[in-house]
């Protein structure tokens, strides 16, 4: 990846975030689930977010067919909660995840492993899927900002 491209990328991620953060803001939804990610006493501008990278590529979904069993963190799998699979991530990292041609966005939990397909970059969960591409395709190109921990 070019320089440029990355930069390009970066921009789009922080203004995704920066849109995110102040919509959550505006609805007091920072403490929904265990998905959220609450700020920190005195840091609630969107623009003060810290992330430990990003990464971009293609984004795909899993749901029914692993319902229920247990990830390779232990949690069993639930398709109506924001979580994801990926390779490398610590488990219960949290991932802002944006669909960079809609500019929807949510916080998914690393809680599996995969994606097992090559140039797949996160599975999400069917939840996860739903709040970036409400039409549910197949796979989507997304930006990806790992969050740091509170």
């Amino acid at each position: 990846m070019s320089s440029k491209s990355q930069e390009s990328a970066v921009v789009s991620i922080a203004c995704g975030v920066a849109l995110l953060l102040s919509c959550l803001l505006a609805d007091g939804a920072w403490a929904s689930s265990d998905t959220s990610v609450s700020p920190k006493a005195g840091n609630s501008s969107p623009d003060k977010v810290k992330s430990k990278g990003s990464f971009s590529g293609n984004v795909s979904w899993y749901g029914e067919r692993f319902h229920g069993r247990r990830t390779a963190s232990g949690e069993r799998f639930d398709l109506r909660k924001l979580t994801a699979a990926h390779r490398r991530l610590p488990f219960f990292s949290k991932v802002l995840v944006e669909n960079p041609k809609t500019g929807r966005a949510c916080i998914v939990k690393i809680n599996d492993r995969g994606p097992f397909i090559k140039n797949r970059v996160l599975d999400l969960s069917k939840e996860g899927m739903h709040k970036v591409a409400p039409l549910m395709p197949g796979i989507i190109y997304a930006d990806c900002l790992v969050l740091e921990d509170d």
